[in-house]
């Protein structure tokens, strides 16, 4: 287990290029660039190892994991809604021809990924609209912006 594997890993997609962010948050700095979200983990995995040797080489202490961030989850879950928001929610997976679960799922993911860009200051577009941009190029950045 590498030392960074107990912390969480966020994505997000530049508003103004067809580039794929991927960054450990509480590891100040620790973010990759790249034109698909596989290459951007790619990459931020190669960071990720070069931020945690210099951050040893500088005598630095890592920041704890937040409590349970990195849990095994077993993909389920218990969610209590009003039977107002269950017929509506109803109503509409079955308008849009999908099963309730899978409609709050895609629900449940586009809110935490538009909070998650929100609080970022990142505006984000669907996986399947970066199809169309084609570019291959990956641009890793590893800074620690208390080193300069």
């Amino acid at each position: 287990m590498r030392a960074w594997d107990r912390y969480d890993i966020r994505f997000s997609l530049d508003p103004n290029e067809p580039i794929w962010i991927a960054e450990i948050p509480q590891l100040q700095g620790c973010r990759a660039y790249a034109t698909s979200r596989e290459e951007a983990l790619e990459a931020l995995y190669e960071l990720a190892d070069a931020y945690v040797r210099m951050a040893e080489q500088d005598g630095e202490v890592l920041p704890p994991p937040v409590a349970g961030a990195s849990a095994e989850c077993s993909g389920r879950f218990l969610l209590r809604v009003s039977p107002s928001l269950h017929k509506s929610l109803s109503l509409r997976a079955r308008l849009e021809g999908v099963s309730l679960n899978k409609l709050c799922t895609e629900l449940l993911a586009w809110g935490l990924g538009a909070r998650s860009v929100a609080a970022a200051g990142v505006y984000g577009v669907a996986p399947e609209q970066t199809a169309r941009w084609g570019v291959r190029e990956t641009r890793p950045v590893a800074t620690r912006p208390d080193k300069g």
